[in-house]
């Protein structure tokens, strides 16, 4: 019908494995050979941004593989990469602000906030792990990590951070905990489910 014909996949926004993109890219090929086209363009997903937990993503290692293979796979014409990396621009202009609203015996512990507001992709991806913990004063606590159990305010037994989270010993009502890389999807799936949810957003020049 005279289309360009296009595809497009993704391997998933916390990948960090180079290799992940290669297999897909491959993939693409033997679908553009058994069809019996030239594809125009190829999208090679999202995401790019894996570092809630820990070090960012190789960004040049993984665009690099990319380029590789998908000149190794199509020859000498390959199609027009593209790519999404919203999360990986946006991602580190947001920290969200929790507070500690109770902390019980057995080491569990309750925030303003849930799956049900800011921390709704926990479910689905982990528990972020860049926390920092800080008492009202504003001095950063320092305890031995403990893991502990993190409930959302809502009395919904699903307002439950998955797993285990290491926090300071420390801790105690009233610390903030501050969640790093919040900014791709923390606003725009939050609900005011019980009335609660996100509150304002503040612009600060830093957290050091």
């Amino acid at each position: 019908m005279g289309f360009r014909p296009a595809l497009t996949f993704h391997p998933g926004t916390q990948c960090a494995e180079p290799a992940a993109w290669g297999t897909y890219i491959a993939a693409a090929a033997r679908v553009a050979h058994a069809a019996g086209v030239r594809i125009g363009r190829l999208n090679v997903g999202g995401g790019f941004a894996s570092h809630r937990g820990g070090a960012a993503p190789d960004l040049k290692a993984i665009f690099a593989h990319i380029g590789d293979v998908a000149r190794h796979e199509f020859g000498s014409t390959p199609p027009l990469l593209l790519c999404e990396p919203g999360r990986a621009m946006a991602a580190e202009a947001f920290t969200l602000a929790t507070r500690v609203k109770a902390v019980r015996a057995n080491g569990a512990v309750w925030l303003n906030e849930g799956v049900y507001g800011g921390l709704f992709e926990a479910r689905d991806i982990g528990t972020p792990g860049r926390i920092i913990a800080i008492a009202p004063d504003g001095t950063p606590r320092g305890g031995a990590p403990l893991a502990r159990t993190i409930f959302g305010p809502t009395c919904d037994s699903l307002d439950r951070l998955p797993g285990s989270v290491p926090l300071p010993d420390d801790l105690a009502e009233g610390d903030y905990l501050l969640f790093a890389g919040m900014g791709a999807y923390s606003l725009s799936p939050a609900t005011r489910f019980n009335g609660y949810g996100p509150a304002e957003t503040v612009t600060v020049a830093g957290l050091g």
